[in-house]
């Protein structure tokens, strides 16, 4: 983890004498902090935001803190920009406060999540070669050593359900950030397992063709454009979605405790210790469940996958709305995972899954 050397959005190439200033909501470039005490204070009163070469926004201290890049991927109606928007509203919350991290919206975020405050899940905007979907900037704030260190927390999704078959519009012009990600989260709906009876699958949205599409295309950008120093130090996170679906069924049953919601203002065991031990019973049933070729495309990235099963995503692909009374649990994970990773926050340690 380091500060940002390229903008994730456009990957242009950044340094403190090519930033631009910019007030929100202005496109003039109101240039680099002036020396002279005077000028100084009128700069600062017009609300100076970094943003990169091409004009897109930047987190604060961009070239000095460090960031972490989390990119959710999947097919249509996987669920992702539901457990994406339940991310942000989780951070916001301060789910995170007791294990010793707090979470601020970053002035990048502010305007979108005030237009969006109040929804349980807003519907996937339409995303465009310009304007990729940075959904939330967070400033994470790890206060559990001594003394405190912020990092820069960018949420991109990937937005399947906007991508087209017109020429030159792939998904490598929609997603530069993908190689630039700290973390890539696969979201794998039961739809996307082959082995699972027709109840479980549901309508067949995403098809078996499109999640392992994804699943290819993503691994391959990634390794194509991802130094292996890189693709070392990434995380790779497979998350079962919709997984309500699995707690009552027959033959192909989650393990119920295995949805529990995750007490993380007051955990009742060492979190890594629990997320480590949880790995090896996903892992059986998305074997079982016929996932296992969607999980050795996931490890080509560097060898390792974490896995998580997440629920309360049910009605992405209807609605675009939770069902009353259905809660969205351990959408935090990938998030929590990272951190880990990352020694942020007194979590401890994760093993690999593998």
């Amino acid at each position: 983890m380091a500060p940002l050397s390229k903008c994730p959005v456009c990957t242009a190439d950044l340094t403190d004498s090519n930033l631009v200033q910019m007030s929100p909501g202005s496109d003039v470039d109101l240039g680099p902090a002036p020396e002279d005490a005077r000028a100084l204070s009128e700069w600062r009163r017009n609300d100076p935001r970094p943003h990169c070469p091409q004009k897109h926004p930047l987190p604060t201290d961009a070239l000095s803190r460090d960031s972490l890049v989390v990119s959710f991927a999947g097919a249509t109606f996987g669920g992702k920009s539901t457990m994406v928007r339940q991310i942000g509203h989780e951070l916001a919350r301060a789910a995170l406060a007791r294990l010793g991290v707090s979470a601020h919206l970053s002035t990048m975020s502010v305007d979108k999540w005030n237009d969006s405050l109040g929804e349980v899940i807003a519907a996937t905007s339409a995303a465009r070669r310009d304007d990729p979907r940075l959904d939330y900037a967070f400033e994470l704030t790890d206060r559990s050593g001594g003394s405190p260190r912020t990092t820069n927390l960018l949420i991109f999704d990937c937005a399947g359900e906007d991508r087209t078959r017109d020429e030159g519009d792939t998904l490598r012009s929609r997603t530069p950030f993908l190689p630039l990600s700290d973390v890539v989260v696969f979201v794998l709906p039961p739809s996307g397992l082959q082995d699972l009876p027709d109840e479980l699958r549901g309508g067949g949205r995403p098809d078996l063709v499109a999640t392992e599409g994804w699943f290819r295309e993503v691994t391959e950008w990634v390794r194509h454009e991802s130094s292996a120093e890189h693709r070392r130090e990434m995380v790779v996170v497979v998350a079962l979605s919709k997984a309500d679906r699995y707690l009552a069924h027959a033959t192909h049953q989650l393990p119920r405790p295995l949805l529990d919601r995750r007490h993380l203002e007051r955990p009742d065991a060492p979190l890594a210790a629990t997320m480590r031990a949880e790995q090896a019973q996903l892992f059986e049933f998305v074997e079982r469940a016929g996932g296992r070729a969607l999980l050795d495309l996931a490890a080509s990235i560097n060898g390792t996958v974490f896995l998580t099963a997440v629920s309360g995503l049910e009605k992405d692909d209807l609605t675009g709305v939770l069902a009353p009374g259905m809660g969205t649990n351990r959408a935090l994970d990938p998030i929590v995972i990272a951190l880990m990773r990352r020694g942020i926050g007194s979590f401890g340690t994760t093993g690999s899954t593998r």
